[in-house]
């Protein structure tokens, strides 16, 4: 349950157990969600924080954007963020944005003073398709990025990304 702190804790301590590292600090760490308040204080007066907050889930849930019913296009339609935010991985949400962008111009040359309306509708049916399928890839690399490796493994990506930055860097010496 989302909303019951105590079944949040305990799912964040088994995902914990399950993708750890499996050494010492896993334990240091699953110590000190034992630590959180699994319920409101009886007496906030003896409570050590002055207020308390219930730990959530996910204050906000991820929806598949091809769910979404599609819906009445009128003379105001969004772009970019406003329609179908995205994680910054890859760059996607920016370029999702001057691809609307265009997209909707060349759309707008389609106005018709009879359906007015029409030109909308093709612009946010055709951005619907592209931009669903680009949110489900930065949705999909973000959490590959951020599901707990263990430190190895860890150690390995962070030493690979700064070699990498090493070899850019001392390319860019020589190539001008």
């Amino acid at each position: 349950d989302d909303n019951d702190s105590a079944s949040v804790i305990e799912h964040v301590k088994q995902m914990i157990r399950n993708f750890g590292s499996g050494c010492e600090f896993d334990d240091i760490i699953l110590e000190l969600w034992d630590l959180v308040p699994k319920s409101a204080p009886n007496d906030l007066e003896k409570f050590q924080f002055k207020t308390y907050n219930p730990t959530l889930r996910r204050p906000y849930q991820d929806i598949n954007p091809s769910s979404i019913q599609p819906w009445t296009s009128s003379r105001v339609t969004l772009l970019g963020d406003a329609v179908h935010a995205m994680n910054p991985v890859f760059g996607l949400g920016t370029n999702n944005a001057f691809q609307d962008a265009e997209l909707l111009s060349q759309a707008l040359f389609n106005y018709s003073s009879e359906d007015p309306i029409s030109c909308i509708q093709e612009y946010e049916n055709e951005m619907r398709k592209r931009s669903t399928v680009d949110v489900l890839k930065s949705r999909s690399a973000a959490l590959r990025m951020s599901t707990p490796v263990g430190l190895l493994r860890t150690f390995i990506r962070n030493c690979s990304l700064k070699f990498t930055n090493f070899i850019l860097n001392f390319l860019s010496i020589f190539i001008k």
